[in-house]
C-alpha cells in the first residue's frame, strides 16, 4: 500500500457530537510496527481528519469501523493524492450534482465511485472524473469546467493521443504512428435455435447543442493524414483513407446495414437546410482530378425532379451507365445532300415517356438545317431515332453534323 495516499473522513453533520473510530488506535503498519505518529481517532463536529492510508486504515475503510460509519451516513470519505491533491478517490454525489456536459445524462448515485484528477493548484482550474457507474455497469470519463480559468486554457477538452513512429537499432527497425482502436462488445450468442441473440454494442458520437442566442452546435470532423513527401527514388506516400462500411446481413437471411447521411433542417426565411457536398479534389501537379463513383443501383428519392439523369423506371432508379443521359453524336452529311436525315442513337436508357432534348450543330457553313429535329422512334427502351432536314450547298465535299442530346426524367 502506498503511504502517500491519504484518507479524509468528514463529519456528515447528522449527529451533534464528535465520532469515534475504534479500530485504528494503535496505528500499526502492515508489518505490525507501531507508527511514531498515530492516526487521529475522533472526527470533530463539522470537521474532518486526514489519515495515511495504512493497512489498518484500509481495513477499517473496507470492512471495519469507517465502513460502518459510512453505511450509517455519519461520515463521508475522500482520498487525497500525494502531490497537491492531484489524485482523489471520490464516490457518490461527490462526483457532481448534475451532468456537467449539459446533455441530461444520469447523475451519479451513492454506489458509484472513481478517481478524480486535477492539477497541483487544485480543482479551481478544472478536473476530470474517471469512475464506475454501478447502476448502469458503465465506465464514465468526465471533464469539469474550471471555476477560475487560466489565460489561454482550453474548454475542458479531452485529448487522446498515440505516439509518433520511431526508429530503433540504428535505423534498422521502424514503428508506425500508434493506433487508437475503440471496439464495442459483441452481442450474446443465443444457444437456442428459436431464440435471437442480442445486438452488438452501439458506437455513438454526439456533439453538444449550441447555446441559446446564436451558439452553433459542435462539429464532427474526420480528417485523414497527408501522405509523406518522397525523395530520390522513393515516391511520396498516399493520403490516408476514410472508410465507412456497414455490416453484412446474417447468413440465414437478413439485410445488410444501411448508411444514412442526413442534414439538419433550416429555420426561417432566407435560410435553408444543410447541404450534402461531394467534392473530389481537382487536378493538381499532373495528377488527375478525383471522381465520384456510384456502383450498382442508384435511386433518386424525389425522382419527379427533372435533371440530366435518366430515371426511366418511374421509381427513382438511375439508369446505368448514367453517361447515356446526355451525349454528342456525329452524322456525316453527303456532298450536295438535300433531304431528310435519319440517325439512330443506340445504348441510350430511355422509356416511352422520357423527355429528350436534341440540338444540331453544323461543322461547316455550307450545311443548312431546314427543319426542327425531332424524335421519330424509341426502340426497346435502349435507343431512339432522330430525324431532321438538311441541305449541303457544297456538291464536292461532305461535312459532319453534330447531334447533341439530353435525356431528362
Amino acid at each position: 500500500m502506498a503511504y502517500s495516499l491519504t484518507l479524509r473522513v468528514t463529519h456528515s453533520g447528522t449527529t451533534n457530537s464528535s465520532i469515534y473510530i475504534n479500530d485504528i488506535h494503535d496505528g500499526k503498519d502492515q508489518n505490525g510496527r507501531v507508527n511514531n505518529r498515530k492516526p487521529p481517532q475522533y472526527v470533530p463536529i463539522n470537521g474532518f481528519i486526514d489519515m495515511l492510508f495504512t493497512e489498518q486504515v484500509q481495513y477499517s475503510y473496507e470492512s471495519g469501523a469507517i465502513r460502518n460509519l459510512l453505511t450509517q451516513g455519519l461520515v463521508t470519505t475522500d482520498f487525497l493524492g500525494s502531490v497537491g491533491g492531484a489524485l482523489e478517490i471520490v464516490s457518490g454525489t461527490q462526483l457532481w450534482d448534475f451532468d456537467p456536459s449539459g446533455n441530461g445524462n444520469d447523475d451519479p448515485d451513492v454506489n458509484d465511485q472513481g478517481i478524480r484528477l486535477n492539477g497541483k493548484s487544485g480543482v479551481t482550474n478544472g478536473f476530470a472524473d474517471i469512475f464506475f457507474d454501478e447502476d448502469n455497469s458503465a465506465l464514465r470519463i468526465v471533464m469539469h469546467e474550471p471555476t477560475a480559468r487560466l489565460a489561454g486554457s482550453d474548454d475542458a477538452d479531452i485529448y487522446i493521443l498515440s505516439s509518433a513512429g520511431s526508429n530503433f537499432n540504428n535505423g534498422e527497425d521502424f514503428t508506425s504512428g500508434g493506433e487508437i482502436d475503440i471496439y464495442t462488445g459483441k452481442g450474446y450468442d443465443s444457444t437456442e435455435a428459436e431464440e435471437e441473440g442480442t445486438e452488438g454494442g452501439d458506437f455513438l458520437i454526439q456533439t453538444g447543442n449550441g447555446g441559446d442566442f446564436g451558439g452553433s452546435g459542435g462539429d464532427i470532423e474526420l480528417i485523414a493524414g497527408n501522405g509523406g513527401d518522397g525523395g530520390g527514388a522513393v515516391d511520396g506516400g498516399s493520403g490516408g483513407y476514410i472508410n465507412i462500411t456497414s455490416g453484412n446481413g446474417g447468413s440465414n437471411g437478413a439485410n445488410g446495414g444501411n448508411i444514412t447521411i442526413s442534414t439538419g433542417e433550416g429555420n426561417g426565411a432566407g435560410n435553408k437546410g444543410g447541404d450534402i457536398i461531394l467534392d473530389p479534389a481537382s487536378a493538381n501537379a499532373g495528377a488527375d482530378a478525383g471522381i465520384v463513383l456510384l456502383y450498382n443501383e442508384v435511386r433518386l428519392g424525389d425522382y419527379n425532379t427533372n435533371g440530366l439523369l435518366s430515371t426511366s423506371n418511374g421509381d427513382g432508379l438511375i439508369d446505368t451507365p448514367i453517361t447515356f443521359g446526355r451525349g454528342r453524336a456525329t452524322v456525316a452529311i453527303d456532298a450536295g445532300e438535300n433531304g431528310t436525315i435519319t440517325f439512330t442513337i443506340n445504348n441510350a436508357s430511355v422509356s416511352a415517356t422520357n423527355t429528350i432534348v436534341v440540338t444540331l450543330e453544323p461543322s461547316d457553313a455550307n450545311l443548312s438545317i431546314t427543319s426542327v429535329p425531332y424524335i421519330s422512334a424509341r426502340v426497346n427502351a435502349t435507343s431512339f431515332t432522330v430525324k431532321f432536314n438538311v441541305v449541303n450547298a457544297d456538291v464536292g465535299n461532305p461535312y459532319d453534323m453534330y447531334v447533341n442530346y439530353y435525356i431528362m426524367s
